[in-house]
């Protein structure tokens, strides 16, 4: 399968298996081989999740060349790689971008296309949106990835800040993960994370006219970021604030 030649795609379809009434929810389905394939799934919400992967991987195709350079020329790319040392390799990132390029272009303020006649709307409409996108999300991505390289190299191994330490980086590891920025909850890991960095300015201001040691503004900066970004369910995209 390589375009939309499969007629309709039902949110649900009925039938019946060893005399029981069943329903299912089909899916387009972005295989790991590289291809596309329909699959009846067991909820609504897997094969929404299911079929965004396989429109993206559509959506790929049918661009074609203007894909490829797209992948290929992807802004601020080499400075986040050194940013997401330590997350993930370099080729994990370019696909976590070219998702999320992917869905805010095409996926974002639309529903689900279930036939011929809407996919093809929605890729003409995504179009001219693409170039304006691909350049807002790598800014948005590099000053993520930028915040959280800033944070995690001012993180301290003294024993006594080991329980703050270790609740910091849990909480990071809830924020930047591979695979948020192709998630909802990359919104609230760019908030939390570039607050946290604009929090160590005023903090390193302190220390430059003597008024406290290279340790007590680290340790300013951090409980900071503890207070304002103490987010949790991140990964499964729920973003709920943890008192």
């Amino acid at each position: 399968m390589r375009d939309w030649d499969f007629g309709e795609l039902p949110e649900e379809v009925n039938f019946v298996r060893n005399g029981i009434r069943l329903r299912g929810y089909p899916a387009l389905v972005a295989e790991p081989d590289g291809t596309l394939a329909l699959r009846l799934l067991d909820s609504l919400a897997r094969a929404e999740m299911a079929t965004r992967g396989g429109l993206r991987r559509l959506i790929g195709w049918r661009l074609g060349p203007v894909f490829k350079t797209l992948a290929r020329d992807l802004p601020q790319f080499q400075r986040m790689t050194l940013h997401f040392v330590g997350l993930g390799t370099q080729e994990t990132l370019r696909e976590d971008l070219l998702n999320a390029i992917l869905d805010r272009a095409f996926l974002s303020d639309e529903p689900l296309p279930r036939d011929r006649a809407a996919f093809e709307a929605l890729l003409a409409r995504g179009k001219t949106r693409l170039s304006a996108v691909r350049g807002e999300m790598g800014e948005m991505a590099a000053a993520i990835l930028a915040a959280y390289h800033e944070v995690r190299r001012m993180l301290s191994d003294e024993p006594v800040w080991a329980e703050a330490m270790a609740d910091i980086r849990d909480q990071l590891a809830h924020l930047i993960y591979p695979g948020f920025l192709a998630r909802p909850a990359g919104v609230v890991a760019a908030s939390a994370a570039l607050s946290a960095r604009h929090r160590v300015a005023p903090a390193k201001a302190t220390t430059s006219t003597g008024q406290g040691s290279s340790a007590a503004w680290r340790h300013r900066a951090l409980v900071g970021v503890a207070a304002s970004g103490s987010w949790s369910g991140t990964r499964n995209g729920s973003g709920t604030m943890r008192n």
